[in-house]
């Protein structure tokens, strides 16, 4: 399957195995993954994977990204254990349950930039994702795509997307160095937890946890592909965490220097009826049990656009994806 894009450049999916070489060893030049973590991801999904590339008249990959299922849209979830997002929020029902496919990894090669070629392969796999199944290869979904940078969340919303994935990025300062500092200088800091565990759960018992506590807000349900490359990815694969047997989950991360961060922290809400800075408190204890200053997480809210959204209609209020892969 080809299409043109101008003149001496075309579209192929990633089907043969040269193409697929090709859009690997850009996908490394670009963003550093060794070949062996690419071809791991794309195992890590099975048939939910393609990938698409843009290729020059000497069949060279040029331009390319990868197009994953990474669940469903649920804009209501039946099982509330408590209020987890504002009330206004109302997210379109037309798209609740439809698949929701990723675009990632998008690159072009530096010499052919600013041709525009990386924004053709992102509407051409945009069009792919939203036509309605059938032989014609639609996949009947909404497309998603998350900015590496605020400043292409412009470039994306010419292409048709919109911001609707939100999230908050804070921190919690361990105990030793004064949880307190991070709350407003007004707010009394009154530690709601008494004790502390923090527990590896498999992939399966974390999205558990983690649909009872986004049961109020829109947001994706992960698939099994989806919750299992988040854990190969989280610390060696020990970085999903249950804490307290229950009161919150966490995934964790770590920087290239080895430093551990929270890609999400989700508190179960009936904690936040006792206290509206109970993340904070189990990012501090978390900062404790890892033995540095500071634990960064990102939680549900509204500051941040995390990701973008295609749905071919209007899109009415902001929901939350989680943590895209980094």
């Amino acid at each position: 399957m080809d299409t043109a894009v101008r003149g001496d450049f075309r579209i192929e999916k990633a089907d043969e195995l040269s193409v697929y070489e090709g859009l690997r060893a850009l996908w490394n030049k670009v963003f550093g993954d060794s070949a062996e973590y690419i071809d791991a991801f794309y195992s890590a999904f099975g048939k939910d994977i393609e990938g698409y590339a843009v290729l020059d008249k000497e069949d060279r990959v040029v331009s390319s990204l990868t197009c994953y299922k990474c669940g469903v849209f649920a804009a209501e979830n039946e099982g509330s254990i408590g209020s987890a997002g504002p009330d206004d929020v109302c997210p379109p029902d037309s798209i609740d349950g439809v698949p929701v496919y990723v675009s990632y990894a998008v690159c072009t090669d530096p010499d052919h930039r600013g041709l525009g070629l990386a924004g053709e392969l992102v509407i051409y796999v945009r069009n792919l994702v939203t036509s309605p199944a059938g032989p014609s290869g639609g996949k009947g979904g909404v497309s998603l795509i998350s900015p590496a940078e605020d400043s292409l969340i412009g470039f994306y919303e010419n292409l048709g997307y919109s911001p609707f994935f939100y999230a908050d990025q804070e921190a919690g300062i361990s105990e030793e160095y004064d949880p307190a500092s991070l709350l407003d200088e007004d707010d009394d800091f009154e530690p709601v937890i008494p004790g502390f565990s923090a527990e590896p759960v498999d992939a399966r018992a974390y999205n558990t946890y983690r649909e009872a506590f986004l049961a109020d807000l829109p947001h994706v349900r992960l698939s099994e592909a989806m919750m299992e490359a988040v854990r190969a990815e989280s610390m060696d694969g020990n970085g999903l965490l249950l804490i307290n047997g229950g009161d919150a989950v966490c995934t964790v991360m770590q920087t290239e220097e080895g430093l551990p961060y929270g890609a999400e922290l989700l508190v179960n809400p009936v904690l936040k009826g006792f206290s509206m800075e109970i993340d904070t408190e189990i990012a501090a204890k978390l900062a404790e049990h890892f033995d540095i200053r500071r634990f960064s997480f990102i939680k549900p809210g509204d500051r941040r656009c995390q990701s973008m959204i295609y749905t071919g209609g209007a899109v009415e209020a902001p929901a939350y994806f989680g943590f895209p892969l980094e």
